[in-house]
């Protein structure tokens, strides 16, 4: 019994001492666990599939179009080079309206400035003096359809045509005859392609579509603050040679009346000159 305990008490110490050397062998040799890190231009790759991503999401097929969607429009831009002139056709839509359109007239002969007011046929019905007075300012005056209701003029080529058409004539009937706009503003612009069709009825009319390539952003909402439009022009005119301004003499826009003077003050100390188109 004496031998057995013994026997029993050897086999219990050497478990234990194979367990324990065991144990300090496996854990002195267990391999290293690899922990990948990006460098800096693996993250810079993965930023730019990211990116990529995004583009798809938000443009799908048409990325190379992405830039329509900003607010600064389509029209052709050119980088401005030293020694060269710098050109600002101030435009302005919605109009003629009583109360904000003379005080803008008046800006512009202050400054000795030459803009381009994109009418609709139906201000132009209720203010055919301030049409006369634009012509006699030696403005120029383009065709901005009809109504400017979307759900109108885009449903279809027919009622498109007549919005273009009714204008033309109610120009016409205040300007003579001999009278015809060289140019039409697309209500939103022309940057969707379901336009496309509504530009080959222009093309027919000998009418050229004028876009935009900067702007004030008083299209937002009605009192947009000069100090925001301010910095909406800077924005959107920077680098550029040739800017066609987007702005509005619709009822609506006392602070575009307010922000003007500033508008023009700081084009004119970035080396503009003032052109209608």
């Amino acid at each position: 019994m004496h031998y057995k305990i013994k026997y029993v008490l050897f086999f219990i110490a050497l478990y234990f001492v194979g367990f324990i050397g065991g144990s300090l062998f496996f854990s002195y040799y267990e391999p290293e666990l690899e922990i990948k890190q990006h460098s800096v231009e693996d993250n810079e790759n993965i930023n730019y599939k990211e990116s990529e991503a995004i583009d798809d999401l938000y443009y799908g097929d048409k990325k190379e179009d992405k830039n329509q969607y900003k607010e600064e429009g389509k029209y052709d831009e050119k980088e401005t080079k030293v020694g060269e002139d710098k050109i600002a056709y101030l435009t302005f839509d919605d109009g003629p309206s009583k109360n904000i359109t003379p005080k803008i007239l008046d800006i512009l002969s202050e400054n000795s400035i030459k803009a381009t007011f994109f009418v609709t046929g139906e201000m132009a019905e209720h203010n055919e003096k301030i049409i006369k007075d634009i012509k006699n300012r030696g403005h120029s005056i383009g065709n901005h359809s009809y109504s400017h209701d979307f759900n109108v003029i885009y449903s279809s080529i027919e009622n498109f045509t007549y919005e273009v058409e009714r204008t033309e004539k109610i120009l016409k009937s205040i300007l003579g005859e001999d009278y015809q706009s060289k140019f039409f503003r697309f209500p939103g612009g022309s940057f969707e392609n379901y336009k496309d069709p509504y530009k080959k009825v222009l093309e027919k009319i000998n009418m050229k579509y004028i876009d935009w390539n900067a702007l004030n952003g008083d299209a937002e909402y009605h009192e947009v603050p000069l100090e925001a439009q301010l910095q909406k022009i800077k924005e959107t005119v920077l680098g550029k040679k040739e800017v066609v301004i987007l702005l509005h003499d619709s009822s609506t826009k006392s602070t575009t009346l307010e922000a003007l003077p500033h508008i023009i003050d700081y084009l004119k100390n970035e080396g503009y000159q003032f052109k209608k188109l």
